[in-house]
């Protein structure tokens, strides 16, 4: 989730933006809106990133490991198979 990351520079560029040379806000309206925004963005950021960690990954590991599961029980009962009538 290099998006996360790269929000924090995008912010820092919205703030930065809305200053005069003195560093004073030229328009304190507009930047609060701005950082309203960013907010929204962190947020939707890292739900998805917990969403993905919590949720999606772990789903994921565990439905591609029951499926290995599966083809090993598969394979070794056509093994039995093939044993068996090889020895006849």
């Amino acid at each position: 989730m290099v998006a996360c990351f790269l929000c924090a520079a995008v912010d820092i560029y919205i703030v930065s933006s809305g200053l005069n040379s003195d560093g004073s806000q030229s328009d304190p309206d507009r930047t609060h809106k701005a950082a309203l925004a960013i907010q929204s963005v962190y947020y939707g950021l890292y739900i998805l990133l917990l969403v993905f960690a919590f949720l999606l990954l772990p789903f994921t590991y565990f439905y591609f490991e029951g499926q290995t599961l599966r083809h090993s029980r598969r394979m070794s009962k056509l093994r039995c198979l093939a044993r068996s009538i090889d020895s006849r």
